[in-house]
């Protein structure tokens, strides 16, 4: 009898090779016939048709819709072959091959996800089986979706997207010393990783960079703008033109580029996690950008919440420099401030990407309880402060050294400026040409520096945290020292899951997010 074979990835977690020979085959999280344990996933997704020779896949009204082979949405019936992926929220269907061959499944051992080589055998069934199988009818009607009792938020037994403090994935484990148990794909956290996973996600680097010098170019015509209006309107008016069109200017950079900047690199850092954890873009079924703005608009009520731990991290820097200073203050050494003031430039850029890994963090781990995982992450960082701290004094050198040479570098297309604006203008044309080496400097730093670093402390901390049991004596010293920790820890513990289905909630349903977030600093 005629069958197909199809292999199920569930949302990274675990694979299995299914074998069929209905007609239709439902695909969903309330269906009967492939049940996907994925909250991107809808209760009735799709169907897999098959005629004996052909499988086709439908997406029969799914809300997040079904990815094809080229990463866009489908919006007819797709015919597979053999090989070929659909993807469905995180998980992906692919056809292995369509051939005579007995009924049956075959499930592969669960595990961390590691696709086998080649299909699994399929054994025969009882020949109970085989008869009670219907017959291969083109067009037969898919059999009902199974009834389903919703659970609630009320019942701490239920599962699903309501569940309340359950895991979510099968790498959180927040009831045990190692509180997670994602892969790596790297094998050490230096600055030559670093640098290599750089490399690879280079699309978003020079996509920052272009939207950065676009802008410098636009800012160069429009403080053009502004000082030919200064001038053309003399002192009086002209301080005024250029106070209001200077205020419109800084509007303008501080809401939509910025805005648009913080969704970029919202999608880098999950590209960079999935390479991180797996080494490859979702098996190779997506590009980066595709995969990227998927993972940032399924999770985007995650990095509203990380924003609460720029308060905490503030605190614990403000009290350091505080002691700093009190030291300071008590040895008349020469030149101790210049040393607290290295120290402060370490600190700082050891502190600076915290609210960035931590949202790495949480996507490598999965728990659908953000506050949860956000907190076992800032644990994690803090009783790994010495191997952060020893990062940070490679970015502050590095900061320091490549930065001057990248101002140096810009002084080049700053003179060409320079030398197009009159002369006329007198001290104008110099502090224009130093203002905008500075910026062209500054375009470089945030769009190739500023991203290095980045990946130098994510890379550091998951080599760091892998199998890495959690230090509670570090959850009872943050909480000594933060009100905002108590007040993560509360909302760890009273945390309800948002129905996937309300498209008002962000994250996990693909809900539009409400305002300019405010989670990373740029």
């Amino acid at each position: 009898m005629a069958s197909y074979v199809v292999r199920i990835s569930h949302a990274g977690v675990r694979v299995e090779d299914l074998t069929f020979i209905e007609p239709c085959v439902l695909v969903g999280r309330d269906v009967t016939g492939i049940k996907l344990e994925d909250t991107n996933v809808s209760g009735s997704h799709g169907k897999l048709d098959f005629d004996g020779t052909q499988v086709w896949f439908t997406d029969t009204g799914s809300t997040n819709g079904t990815r094809g082979p080229d990463g866009h949405s489908l919006t007819a019936p797709l015919a597979l072959t053999p090989n070929m992926t659909v993807g469905l929220g995180n998980s992906t269907i692919t056809l292995i091959s369509v051939a005579a061959a007995p009924p049956g499944t075959a499930v592969m051992a669960q595990g961390p996800m590691a696709a086998p080589a080649a299909p699994v055998a399929v054994p025969a069934p009882p020949a109970a089986i085989v008869a009670a199988a219907p017959p291969v009818v083109a067009g037969a009607a898919c059999p009902p979706v199974a009834a389903t009792p919703a659970p609630t938020a009320q019942d701490p037994k239920a599962g699903g997207a309501f569940a309340t403090g359950g895991p979510s994935s099968v790498y959180s484990h927040p009831d045990q010393p190692v509180r997670h148990s994602y892969p790596l794909a790297i094998t050490c956290g230096d600055i030559s990783t670093a640098f290599s996973l750089l490399v690879k996600t280079a699309p978003f680097v020079m996509a920052r960079l272009g939207v950065m010098v676009a802008m410098t170019v636009v800012a160069i015509l429009y403080w053009c703008w502004m000082l030919g209006g200064f001038f053309v309107f003399g002192k009086g008016v002209g301080w005024i033109w250029f106070i209001a069109f200077a205020s419109v200017g800084g509007w303008f950079w501080n809401t939509v580029v910025r805005y648009f900047l913080y969704l970029m690199k919202a999608a880098h850092i999950a590209v960079l996690t999935e390479l991180i954890t797996t080494g490859s873009i979702n098996h190779g079924s997506e590009g980066m950008f595709v995969y990227g703005k998927r993972i940032v608009t399924e999770r985007f009520g995650e990095v509203n919440i990380l924003f609460a731990l720029d308060m905490v991290i503030d605190g614990v820097i403000r009290q350091f420099n505080r002691t700093l200073n009190w030291v300071a203050n008590l040895l008349p050494i020469p030149g101790v401030n210049n040393v607290k003031a290295i120290v402060n430039r370490i600190v700082h850029a050891a502190t600076t990407y915290i609210d960035e890994t931590i949202f790495s963090y949480n996507v490598a781990r999965g728990d659908e309880n953000s506050w949860r995982s956000s907190k076992d992450a800032l644990i994690y960082y803090a009783q790994n402060s010495k191997e952060v701290l020893k990062t940070g004094v490679w970015i502050a050198v590095l900061d320091y050294v490549l930065s001057a040479i990248i101002t140096v570098f810009m002084f080049l297309p700053a003179w060409i400026i320079y030398l197009i604006i009159p002369a006329s203008l007198g001290i104008w044309p110099v502090v224009t040409m130093v203002i905008f080496a500075f910026v062209f400097a500054a375009d470089v730093r945030m769009a190739v520096l500023r991203p290095f670093f980045l990946t130098m402390m994510i890379v550091k901390f998951h080599d760091q945290v892998q199998s890495q049991p959690i230090n509670l004596e570090w959850d009872s010293k943050l909480e000594q020292a933060s009100d905002k920790f108590r007040d993560m820890k509360d909302k760890a513990a009273n945390w309800i899951s948002p129905k996937a289905s309300d498209p008002a909630v962000g994250g996990g349903s693909g809900g539009a997010p409400g305002g300019v977030p405010s989670a990373f600093n740029l």
